[in-house]
């Protein structure tokens, strides 16, 4: 292969259809970028086709592209404060007392076994429906982490804190999807204390019966023995086995046997 061929190759991705792939719809979009139309935020912001195309088409252009897309988006914010001003409203703000209350409220939800309810909670701060409606898609995640850092000590959190398992992010996305987090979190460590109290009694149970056992074989006796008085002065099954240290069906067989 000469140098000129391995140019040549090596040119290859420079010249290729950025629009292979593309559906006809984006293929209009792109060919309207192409030719100077705006960027529709709005449909940037909803419609994930339409942005995969904005977005590719940046990577395209370069930087110029980028700063163009971020002046777009502080021009349309400095618009909408503007509008707001003028009709006398503030803007729909979201303070970190407000997340705190969300999750004091939420994990209190949560504690007692009900599914925590973002819009719930910022309803009982007694903010406007249109405020409640603006502020709870957000995601928060810087927010979150400091609401949960405040809450640390909440039964809930301690719950998850003291568990063997290892949670993931907690704060990640909006108020509703950290507290969903937090909900999974603590009722998978509801569960492993739960089966680790199992164990534990099991683990304690045969703890017993051994302990029992041995002290059988220890006093010169075997537990058959014991388990005929037993029979003769009127205990049952059940009895027997507890002093034995025995099984009661280990019990039930022996005496079926020996009767």
């Amino acid at each position: 292969m000469t140098d000129l061929s391995q140019t040549l190759d090596s040119l290859g991705p420079l010249f290729e259809d950025p629009t292979v792939g593309m559906n006809q719809q984006q293929r209009m979009w792109w060919e309207g970028l192409n030719s100077g139309s705006p960027v529709q935020l709005a449909a940037y912001e909803q419609v994930p086709s339409y942005r995969a195309v904005v977005d590719l088409f940046a990577g395209s252009t370069g930087p110029t592209f980028a700063t163009a897309l971020y002046l777009l988006n502080k021009e349309h914010a400095e618009r909408v404060r503007s509008l707001l001003k003028l009709h006398g409203k503030k803007p729909h703000r979201l303070t970190q007392a407000d997340v705190n209350a969300v999750f004091s409220y939420g994990l209190g939800q949560i504690g007692e076994g009900k599914g925590p309810s973002a819009k719930a909670a910022l309803e009982t701060l007694g903010k406007e429906t249109a405020w409640v409606n603006s502020v709870r898609c957000r995601k928060t995640p810087k927010q979150n982490r400091t609401a949960l850092q405040v809450h640390s000590e909440h039964p809930v959190l301690q719950t998850i804190s003291g568990s063997a398992l290892q949670p993931g992010p907690l704060h990640e996305g909006t108020m509703a999807h950290s507290l969903k987090a937090v909900k999974k979190s603590f009722m998978n460590a509801q569960m492993m204390e739960f089966v680790k109290a199992q164990v534990q009694a099991e683990v304690a149970k045969v703890q017993k019966q051994n302990d029992i056992r041995f002290g059988i074989i220890e006093a010169g006796e075997h537990w058959h023995d014991i388990a005929r008085r037993m029979l003769t002065a009127g205990d049952g099954p059940t009895a027997i086995a507890k002093a034995t240290g025995q099984k009661v069906n280990t019990v039930k067989q022996f005496l079926k046997r020996n009767r």
